[in-house]
């Protein structure tokens, strides 16, 4: 009797620490949470975009929009990064915005951008990571840079990293690679380093077994110390009516465990991206995971 009654104290006192400890990490991170404005995009809003954009951030202060699919845009102190971008989205046609693309509706409008120093970032040739529609903003904005997985053109000054695992130096811009083949298609995982800040995105690597990835993430943690913010796949899939676990998202997110955690690969699927989410903080409660409702969804994340 009096064993069970200690170990029935010591799990209480176990779950009055742990919410203590979340207590303290929640006060430690600060974040924001806006919605999309999809319904309602004017001068008036995407005139407030450009106001936002040019607020002076900190180092390790971001704004993040969600571009839908696996596309995201990410601001700081110093620069405008946008990954995997795809402008029509999954229906491939437009037709859920009859609005200005803007930010607020997670578009590329290039009046919201031409004055920032913007830094495209394209992991691989599959259409819904590379739309090429950001070539034409190429001369319309002053300080832009192109960086690919792969040798995508033949323009000089673009950035090709085809591997195997490359690194690049952009001003004070560290980038840094891992490499994937799927479907006869090459590309990476991009980390970045930047004001502060240490950025992992994961592109489709995850989804096809690699027997390298517990490799390539051992070299990645030569790059860095820690991930601030990962933008990867979720760690499961539904498959009927169960959920899979894959291992290499799992096996990234015990490594680096990660500050924050944004999924990929789900666009107009963010009903089923969030119960996804849901199963991965109970995997792993320590992370704060965001589920991203709609395309346009914007966060000011800092700490």
């Amino acid at each position: 009797m009096i064993s069970q009654t200690r170990h029935f104290i010591l799990a209480i006192v176990v779950q009055l620490l742990f919410f203590v400890f979340m207590t303290l990490v929640s006060l430690y991170f600060f974040e924001e949470r806006l919605p999309a404005q999809d319904k309602s995009i004017d001068d008036n809003k995407q005139s407030e975009v450009k106001q936002l954009l040019q607020i002076k951030l900190n180092e390790r202060e971001v704004f993040i929009w969600y571009l839908s699919h696996c596309g995201y845009a990410v601001k700081t102190k110093s620069a405008l990064l946008i990954f995997d971008y795809w402008g029509k989205g999954q229906d491939g046609k437009n037709a859920d915005n009859p609005q200005p693309f803007s930010l607020a509706n997670g578009r590329i409008n290039l009046e919201e951008i031409k004055d920032l120093n913007v830094y495209f970032f394209v992991t691989h040739a599959h259409l819904d990571h590379y739309d090429q529609v950001i070539f034409e903003w190429g001369e319309k904005i002053k300080n832009i840079s192109y960086i690919f997985g792969w040798q995508a053109k033949e323009n000089p000054a673009y950035h090709y990293l085809s591997g195997p695992r490359s690194e690049l130096n952009i001003g004070e811009m560290q980038i840094s690679t891992i490499n994937e083949t799927h479907d006869g298609i090459s590309g990476v995982c991009y980390l970045v380093k930047v004001d502060g800040l240490s950025l992992y995105f994961s592109g489709d690597y995850g989804w096809a077994m690699l027997d390298s990835y517990k490799n390539d993430f051992d070299y990645l943690s030569t790059k860095t110390e820690s991930i601030d913010i990962a933008f990867l796949n979720p760690c499961y899939y539904q498959k009927d009516s169960n959920l899979v676990k894959l291992k290499i998202p799992s096996y990234f997110i015990q490594k680096f465990s990660p500050k924050f955690v944004f999924p990929q690969h789900y666009g107009g699927r963010e009903e089923l991206m969030a119960r996804l989410v849901d199963r991965m903080r109970e995997d792993f409660p320590l992370v704060k995971f965001e589920s991203p409702r709609t395309r346009g969804e914007r966060w000011l994340l800092k700490w």
